[in-house]
């Protein structure tokens, strides 16, 4: 290899690595600004609570948390940086053998602010990819999208539509 060859070479390797520390750097902030959303919401959470008294009902929490979000739609908290990041996490995730569970016959997905029903817990090995959450929240899925979910409300947060791209795995 001749001298230019060689700091070609070194260019594009130089260059490489650059792109996979600017990768890795916006990964983090993305994951930052979904943590701080998701931090945002348990206050909101906490708050209504506290207002509705010592222990709710599903029902009357559900529907306070519905007049609190009234303007609550599929992507305020993965916002597209985030979208981009839990999605390259949860393809990193199956393709390294993690198997996603079938939700059963519908392929319907619930909105932000509706309820959680016919969704299922994310397995193990695809939350262990996932941002830590508030103790209100839990991911689920429903056909190929991850849902954010408020536990004690049953209610869909937020909804990251084909996250799970090529539908689910035995």
């Amino acid at each position: 290899m001749t001298c230019s060859g060689r700091r070609v070479v070194l260019v594009v390797a130089a260059l490489l690595g650059a792109a996979r520390i600017e990768a890795r750097q916006f990964d983090a902030d993305a994951i930052v600004q979904f943590q701080r959303a998701a931090d945002g919401y348990a206050f909101q959470h906490r708050q209504v609570q506290r207002r509705l008294g010592a222990n709710p009902g599903r029902g009357e929490m559900t529907a306070a948390m519905r007049d609190a979000r009234v303007s609550a739609v599929d992507g305020d908290l993965f916002t597209p940086p985030v979208a981009f990041a839990l999605r390259a996490r949860i393809a990193a995730a199956r393709g390294s053998g993690c198997a996603v569970p079938i939700t059963g016959a519908s392929n319907e997905v619930p909105r932000a602010n509706q309820e959680a029903s016919a969704t299922v817990p994310v397995p193990a090995c695809i939350a262990a990819v996932l941002p830590r959450l508030p103790e209100e929240l839990e991911y689920r899925i429903a056909a190929v999208a991850l849902l954010l979910v408020d536990t004690h409300a049953n209610m869909v947060v937020d909804v990251l539509h084909g996250a799970f791209a090529g539908g689910a795995t035995p």
